[in-house]
């Protein structure tokens, strides 16, 4: 995708995916502990196949990804590690929800973006070619609320547009803010099945228009760079 920076501390660094669909390609260092010789492997040629990002009150929150690789070095050398200051984001500093002009307290959230990679194996080669997109791009929100009124319901019914956006704040003012475009509702239920408060569970899916993609992620923090540790 494209990562662009502005500002000059706080900055702001916008993820968002290119436009003619491509998923760009990375190496990754894998280093299996310390105390262990030749324990750092790099794998080369990779590309994110899906992303995963949920949260749930009481919970840190955490990130997933599936990766897809096309080879690797043989083993070597441990690296040096060197560490940002980063912190870990916390079910406490996520905002509300918001869609449609309306604001809902979320009780968990699993955001997920799906590149619908393809591995390409063939005969005559250990490796797989260069993946391929296969199918069109998913992203989608899938929250559980309290129930508090029938407004979700009925977009559901209506099949109501519009952007879905929460953030997270930690107490240094960084903030990562999840902005789904053009989102409607696919799955809707808030069957009674206990005691206690009554849940109502959704999924948002988000689609992209002439303007805008599906997805934009926000970062705002005091690194310069939209990429570094």
């Amino acid at each position: 995708g494209n990562a662009t920076t502005s500002g000059s501390g706080p900055y702001e660094h916008l993820y968002i995916p290119t436009t003619d669909g491509t998923v760009p390609s990375l190496s990754i260092a894998l280093q299996r502990g310390t105390g262990i010789s030749n324990s750092k492997e790099i794998f080369l040629g990779c590309k994110v196949a899906s992303m995963n990002i949920s949260g749930a009150a009481g919970e840190e929150i955490t990130a997933s990804f599936e990766i897809i690789a096309q080879d690797s070095q043989s083993r070597a050398a441990a690296l040096t590690s060197s560490f940002g200051t980063g912190k870990q984001m916390f079910h406490y500093e996520c905002g509300n929800l918001s869609y449609n002009s309306a604001s809902y307290a979320m009780k968990s959230f699993e955001f997920t973006l799906d590149n619908k990679l393809e591995r390409r194996n063939v005969l005559g080669d250990k490796k797989t070619l260069e993946p391929v997109v296969s199918d069109v791009k998913d992203v989608t929100l899938s929250v559980t609320l309290e129930m508090e009124d029938n407004n979700l319901f009925d977009a559901y019914i209506a099949g109501t547009q519009s952007d879905v956006v929460f953030t997270l704040t930690n107490s240094d003012g960084d903030a990562c803010e999840i902005t789904i475009r053009n989102a409607y509702i696919v799955d809707y239920d808030d069957a009674i099945n206990t005691f206690g408060p009554i849940e109502r569970t959704m999924t948002f899916v988000g689609e992209s228009d002439a303007v805008d993609e599906a997805i934009q992620i926000k970062i705002t923090n005091q690194q310069a760079s939209a990429v570094a540790n």
